[in-house]
């Protein structure tokens, strides 16, 4: 669980530091493959595993690094779906923020 937590917390540092200075396309992979790993490391039903920041972090990173108006819009469309979900009231504030 700590190295998923290690990759998911470098992956929001990435996507943050990207805000300021466009990360090297290597990075921003990089970046985007840890998010995306963590998120699927989700469970609800697995202690430690069960920590919504992994999908708030997935989502904050994919719409940080969206390009395209079809990368833009997908990533709203997660967004949408996520927030309709129980499970994440306590992160709806910050994926609302994200849209």
């Amino acid at each position: 669980m700590e190295r998923i937590c290690a990759k998911n917390n470098l992956a929001y540092y990435y996507a943050l530091k990207h805000q300021q200075e466009p990360l090297l396309l290597a990075d921003k992979q990089t970046a985007l493959n840890w998010a995306e790993e963590a998120y699927k490391k989700y469970d609800k039903t697995i202690k430690g595993f069960d920590d919504p920041e992994l999908v708030e972090t997935y989502i904050f990173v994919k719409a940080r690094f969206a390009e395209t108006k079809e990368e833009r819009n997908k990533v709203r469309g997660e967004i949408q779906n996520l927030i309709g979900r129980d499970e994440f009231l306590g992160i709806k504030k910050s994926l609302e923020a994200t849209l």
